[in-house]
């Protein structure tokens, strides 16, 4: 029978396993823990920290010209959003031009920009309407003046080559006259002169022949050219008859405003009458939030703020001129 020997040793390497694994199993926890502790959100910021943002925000928004949107009277066939969006290239003009910010949209608070129809917006309808005649009207004139310039190119080239055979017709029928004086004198001309001259009569003659031909054909082409002119001077009149009824449109005064900024201590509101586009309503736009921001009249031709409106201004590049940006300084300089 075998005497089995206890080993103690094994019994300790056992229980370091064991606390080994222990220790793994701590440690993974451990780090778990921690892991979690960094994913927790941060605490709101104190009341007071709240406060200072909100009264910073407001005051901030203080000192910026606040606006909304006030009447759009549906016959101007824009919606709110498209005259939101002209308000704001008109403020960004100025604002780009000052380097900061200076408006603030509000569904409420500020200034309201009303879009009001009058006989104004009717007196451009009615222009608009019979604008494509006109346009039409200038486009005849336009190709009638052109054909008559290829008349006039035609009958000037004609006549200068008729006139260049007559004088050169001209000279052979003096040499041939000078021969023929000549022999006259001498009666002494050989039968081949006389049959030589004889020759020349006859071409002479077919060459007047061929002259009186060309010399009508010429006068055709200046008839054309005539009838040409004629064709012209009536599309012209009637291009002028048309425009003048056009202007007529127009009562005395009544396009002498489409557009206003009405202050008082403050901006009460911004008001526009009449535009024939996006573009002619934003250059107005930009005009009144200049006053707005307290920027005076320019009377630099040309300029945004110009008292007097470029018919065409809706067909340029909407920019400030030198002249705009110095006005706009000098507002910004004075008290609010």
């Amino acid at each position: 029978m075998q005497s089995h020997v206890r080993r103690p040793w094994l019994l300790l390497v056992l229980v370091l396993v064991g606390v080994l694994i222990t220790v793994r199993s701590y440690n993974r926890g451990v780090s778990r823990a921690i892991l979690a502790e960094s994913q927790v959100a941060p605490a709101n910021p104190p009341r007071e920290l709240a406060a200072k943002i909100a009264t910073d925000q407001a005051s901030a928004n203080a000192n910026l010209v606040t606006w909304h949107i006030g009447s759009v009277d549906p016959r101007f066939g824009i919606t709110e959003k498209e005259l939101a969006d002209c308000i704001r290239k008109a403020t960004d003009l100025w604002e780009a031009a000052a380097g900061t910010r200076l408006f603030r949209q509000d569904e409420k608070e500020g200034f309201p920009v009303n879009l009001v129809f009058d006989e104004r917006q009717e007196l451009l309808l009615e222009q608009r309407k019979e604008k494509p005649h006109l346009d039409e009207l200038a486009e005849t004139v336009r190709q009638l003046k052109e054909y008559r310039q290829t008349t006039l190119q035609r009958f000037e080239n004609a006549n200068k080559e008729l006139e260049a055979r007559y004088k050169a017709h001209e000279t052979a029928v003096r040499d041939y006259n000078a021969k023929v004086g000549y022999w006259n004198r001498t009666r002494d001309a050989s039968p081949e002169v006389v049959s030589e001259l004889d020759a020349t009569k006859a071409s002479l003659q077919s060459e007047a022949e061929a002259l009186e031909s060309q010399h009508d054909a010429v006068a055709k082409l200046r008839d054309q050219d005539s009838e040409a002119v004629q064709a012209v001077n009536r599309a012209v009149d009637a291009l002028n008859s048309a425009a003048a009824a056009f202007n007529a449109l127009a009562k005395p005064g009544a396009m002498t405003q489409v557009g206003v900024c009405v202050r008082s201590s403050k901006v009460e509101k911004i008001e526009v009458f009449a535009f024939q586009d996006f573009n002619s309503l934003t250059c107005t736009l930009a005009h009144e939030f200049g006053h707005a921001l307290g920027v005076a009249h320019v009377q630099k031709t040309g300029a945004l703020m110009n008292p007097v409106a470029d018919a065409k201004a809706g067909e340029k590049e909407l920019r400030l001129t030198d002249e705009d940006k110095q006005a706009l300084q000098e507002a910004l300089k004075k008290d609010p």
